[in-house]
């Protein structure tokens, strides 16, 4: 069922690639530096994002394919999760941190070849949403500054070389197709994260951020 969203995906990033990796660069510099101000729409961005994928396959199969249906599917899922990511703090830290986690892991699990299940993925997903809600202002700040830090970075190097995301993605240190532009991506991502991150730190107090909303 997987393929359905997927494809879907890459349908749109074929139609409006330009206008997506520059989305990508600006999103990501705002949530890197300023995340915790905009914190409330990055998680209903988060929100929206996941629901989408998920109704994107749903759609897919009851429609059997075409565009039609995932499109539809994913905007109301992504409408549905985007909206209690947003009117609600918790489930939206949890949705946080399962995304980012699982996200985390599929990305060095593929760029290093390893053969994986859904199942893992959903499951480190559901520890990481329960560490996030634990530890919630930690996780805010690192998880927007690095997720921002790694969109940017990504959506710039899409346009520098003139492909699309996966293309900048296959390009990281442990994929085959690494070399210096994956140690550029994994450097400049980690550069830029730390320096949003620290930038959060000094910029919104403790007592703020005990609890954004």
């Amino acid at each position: 069922m997987g393929h359905y969203g997927l494809n879907h995906l890459s349908q749109i990033y074929g139609s409006h690639g330009s206008l997506i990796n520059f989305l990508s660069i600006v999103i990501g510099l705002v949530t890197c530096f300023l995340g915790y101000r905009v914190f409330k729409l990055y998680l209903a961005l988060i929100g929206f994002l996941i629901g989408y994928f998920f109704g994107a396959i749903m759609g897919g199969w009851f429609s059997g394919g075409g565009t039609i249906g995932p499109f539809i599917g994913g905007c109301f899922f992504g409408l549905v999760v985007g909206g209690i990511a947003f009117g609600m703090y918790l489930i939206g830290i949890f949705l946080m941190g399962a995304s980012f986690s699982a996200g985390a892991l599929a990305v060095i699990l593929t760029t290093m070849g390893v053969k994986h299940e859904f199942i893992i993925l959903v499951i480190i997903g559901i520890l990481g949403g329960i560490v996030a809600v634990r530890l919630q202002r930690f996780f805010v700040i690192m998880c927007t500054a690095f997720s921002g830090a790694w969109g940017a970075v990504v959506g710039f190097v899409s346009i520098f070389l003139k492909g699309e995301i996966s293309t900048a993605m296959s390009a990281l240190p442990f994929s085959p197709a690494g070399g210096k532009i994956g140690a550029v991506i994994l450097l400049a991502s980690l550069l830029l994260g730390t320096a949003g991150m620290v930038a959060q730190f000094r910029w919104f107090p403790e007592a703020e951020l005990k609890g954004p909303r």
